[in-house]
């Protein structure tokens, strides 16, 4: 995928065989850094993130993964990156992009503290309603 300066690469892994994966995946990386180049653009290194998605289960299998080769720099794998906006976790949980959406909202609520005067009653229980079933969303 991409984007304006944002390149997105994908692969699905075979579990029993991680390393030939891995191995498929730095190929593809060198392929497009030569198309890059081609191209006169660059691939830098510092400003990559990979991660690897899983169930629990299958992540066992890539325990022996730590790392990926880009531009000749090793780019480690994290267990979560925010893509766009949104928090990914290696297990596509979304628990740590909903609890900085509560994290947010639970600041701009105390934030309406400062305006509550200047709006109208009615304008206060809808932006209460709005952040109450936002955070609801969080407890189920």
């Amino acid at each position: 995928m991409l984007y304006a300066d944002d390149t997105q690469l994908f692969i699905a892994s075979n579990p029993p065989d991680p390393s030939s994966d891995i191995a498929n995946l730095t190929t593809c990386l060198h392929a497009l850094q030569s198309w890059f180049c081609f191209n006169g653009m660059a691939l830098n290194p510092d400003k990559s993130d990979a991660i690897l998605l899983s169930t629990r289960q299958r992540s066992r299998t890539f325990a022996s993964v730590c790392s990926v080769d880009v531009a000749g720099c090793s780019v480690s794998l994290p267990d979560n990156i925010k893509i766009i906006g949104v928090t990914l976790d290696c297990h596509l949980s979304l628990d740590k992009h909903i609890s900085s959406i509560c994290k947010s909202a639970y600041y701009h609520i105390r934030s309406l503290r400062h305006i509550r005067s200047a709006i109208t009653d009615d304008m206060a229980i809808s932006v209460d309603r709005f952040f109450s079933g936002l955070l609801s969303l969080r407890l189920r």
